[in-house]
């Protein structure tokens, strides 16, 4: 099935990281804009069964990171993030995709899970949004999506809204390489598997990211879930976290 890596490509990304690869540390961007990644560390596997088809996918259990290094880019005023995860672990602060210094404890932007919510937080001039979804399970694949329209950060899970913050003022932090998982020093744990990781430069809209899961599900428009243990999503209440 060729409908998910056509529907990111319509949208133009600025990169796209299919995660294809058998081996070596190059990954390839397939956004057509030359911007590869590095595989370092250790405890990251590729030719892991794909979370998506077709290809394969990319699989984190230690201190493996794919590195976009910072560029220009990167540090527009608003900005998406999405890909499918199945996390193998919901215990602690585990770190899915940031914008950071490696092992530091600061950051421009995270998307984390915090015990079973995901956390989507943008570092302002002033303060820090706070995102929070509702409760996600382990062995389950999800789509999932962050966006930064300036003002608000907003997540999405399989296609539908779950979670927004406003707090803060100013303008976003910025300047820092792309981490693939990332790697901040409060993090943890095993981060599972990864596939068809894209960044937008703009805030796509939740037209748009339900595009992309109804693409990843074929043509019911995202209502059926085609993959996890499930059929359809259970929604769950919303937890709630103290800003950091």
């Amino acid at each position: 099935m060729t409908a998910y890596p056509t529907a990111v490509a319509a949208l133009g990304p600025a990169f796209y990281l299919k995660f294809d690869e058998t081996s070596g540390t190059t990954l390839a961007d397939s956004s057509g804009n030359a911007r590869d990644a590095t595989l370092s560390g250790s405890g990251s596997t590729l030719a892991t069964t794909a979370l998506t088809t077709p290809g394969t996918a990319i699989d984190h259990n230690g201190s493996g990171r794919v590195t976009i290094a910072n560029a220009a880019w990167q540090n527009t005023a608003d900005f998406s993030i999405v890909g499918l995860i199945r996390p193998t672990s919901l215990s602690g602060a585990i770190y899915i995709w940031q914008q950071c210094t490696d092992g530091s404890s600061g950051g421009n932007w995270f998307l984390r899970t915090s015990g079973t919510a995901l956390q989507g937080v943008v570092f302002r001039s002033t303060g820090n949004t706070f995102a929070v979804s509702s409760a996600l399970s382990t062995s389950t694949t999800y789509h999932v999506a962050m966006t930064w329209d300036g003002t608000t950060t907003r997540l999405y899970v399989n296609g539908s809204p779950d979670g927004t913050d406003t707090a803060g003022s100013g303008a976003r932090t910025t300047g820092q390489a792309i981490l693939v998982p990332g790697g901040r020093s409060d993090g943890g744990g095993s981060v599972g598997t990864q596939d068809d990781v894209a960044y937008f430069d703009y805030a796509l809209t939740a037209g748009e990211i339900s595009t992309l899961y109804a693409a990843v599900n074929g043509s019911d428009g995202g209502t059926t879930r085609k993959f996890g243990p499930a059929t359809t999503r259970q929604r769950q209440p919303l937890i709630r976290a103290a800003h950091l």
